[in-house]
């Protein structure tokens, strides 16, 4: 039976993975403020790197949206614009991040093992991305054909699993899950899943319980006999 491999993006599939995504948000409170927010731009930057860090640490659920709407209430931004503000500041962030993902490319040998990964596995992504974005990334890359499905926020990684595993028809015990964050281990645990580890040079992962690859060409002669 034809296996199904599900992919972590940042930092699994692409080269930079998390670092893309925090210097564009640096860039933006940098260079891309509109003059409401140029005049308090250290408050804007203050702010936005601490409600970064509260995400990013799981004392809060949510996505760039969030990011930027909780900054720009604290800032005083008024109920008329403030909705706007998030679409607009969204849209840049977005944009500073597609430029970053194409800038730094895909991970070591990754299209090479895409290329084959495909013809013997079904193939999808699972981000902690906003699905439009992690989409778009995927086709600025030129790799889309590689993929049966691309997905991401609003649902969680455990719940994206259990799509994929409700599209091929499997259970998601037969799911193989490679991601490089202790979100996505957790993500394989929770639905049962099998879970490799993508070492890399920003998890540094060496030595895990779980078992660990390098670059995702790895991946094939393990696909080819069946994963355990």
């Amino acid at each position: 039976m034809t296996m199904t491999v599900v992919l972590d993006f940042d930092g699994v599939v692409t080269r930079h993975g998390e670092f893309a995504k925090e210097l564009a948000w640096d860039k933006l409170a940098a260079d891309a403020l509109e003059p409401e927010e140029q005049k308090i731009q250290e408050k804007f930057m203050a702010i936005l790197k601490q409600k970064r860090e509260l995400y990013g640490q799981g004392k809060a659920k949510g996505d760039r949206y969030d990011i930027l709407r909780d900054s720009l209430k604290e800032l005083g931004c008024s109920k008329e614009k403030l909705e706007l503000k998030v679409i607009l500041y969204a849209s840049r962030y977005n944009d500073l991040v597609q430029q970053l993902v194409l800038a730094g490319g895909l991970s070591d040998g990754a299209e090479k093992a895409l290329e084959e990964l495909c013809t013997i596995a079904s193939l999808y992504v699972n981000s902690a991305t906003p699905e439009d974005a992690v989409q778009q990334s995927v086709k600025t890359l030129g790799i889309d054909k590689y993929f049966k499905a691309v997905f991401g926020r609003p649902r969680t990684k455990q719940e994206n699993l259990y799509v994929v595993a409700g599209l091929e028809k499997i259970s998601a015990q037969e799911l193989l899950f490679v991601g490089d964050g202790s979100g996505d281990e957790k993500a394989a645990q929770d639905v049962g899943c099998m879970f490799v580890g993508f070492s890399n040079a920003w998890n540094k992962w060496e030595n895990k319980s779980f078992p660990l690859i390098h670059d995702l060409g790895e991946l094939i002669p393990h696909c080819k006999r069946g994963y355990k």
